[in-house]
């Protein structure tokens, strides 16, 4: 590793890094979840990261931030012309008061996923009006080592555990910025 190389390992280390004895609560993200497209005229664009608090000051705690957008070519009409429009939303779930949450998480570890199709069942092209999912973290077994994988699909099983999962959580989140050690917590710039 040549010196450019190396500061700018040090730089970026120092970036992400909390200082020493620093005990600023921040959100360290984990999992995302994104719903992206659309059709007929109704196009969703959502973002969802999941992460674990350090520096919380108590047990683990996982919390959830969503950042979500519609669109929709006639979201309303005034005489019978119809006018786009968009709904968006920002909000937030705390794991502590929310377990649906890890028990979201921990339905996820159990999907069963097989592997990629050989070329002889690959399948044609698929048009869809349904929005992909696309789902990443850390591979089982690989925390610490920079692994990361995603699953995404139009329908299928990670499809379904999202359709549980947004069912189960949908109590759960709140417009309310979340606070740790009394300090709120900041929104993720990668939403």
């Amino acid at each position: 590793m040549g010196i450019g190389r190396a500061g700018a390992f040090i730089a970026l280390f120092a970036v992400t890094a909390p200082a020493f004895g620093q005990t600023t609560p921040y959100p360290l993200e984990r999992y995302r979840v994104t719903l992206k497209g659309g059709g007929l005229g109704v196009d969703i664009d959502e973002t969802v990261i999941v992460s674990i608090v350090v520096h919380d000051g108590k047990r683990e705690r996982w919390i959830a931030e969503r950042r979500r957008r519609d669109h929709n070519w006639c979201a309303s009409q005034v005489n019978g012309q119809c006018s786009a429009g968009d709904k968006t939303v920002h909000d937030w779930i705390d794991g502590n008061s929310c377990p649906a949450l890890t028990a979201a998480l921990e339905d996820l570890a159990r999907l069963k996923v097989g592997g990629f199709a050989p070329p002889a069942r690959s399948g044609s092209i698929m048009i869809t009006d349904t929005p992909l999912l696309t789902v990443s973290g850390t591979p089982d077994g690989m925390t610490g080592y920079g692994a990361h994988m995603a699953l995404a699909g139009f329908t299928g099983p990670v499809v379904d555990w999202w359709s549980r999962s947004e069912r189960s959580l949908a109590q759960c989140w709140t417009p309310n910025r979340l606070t740790s050690n009394g300090r709120q917590l900041d929104a993720q710039r990668t939403l």
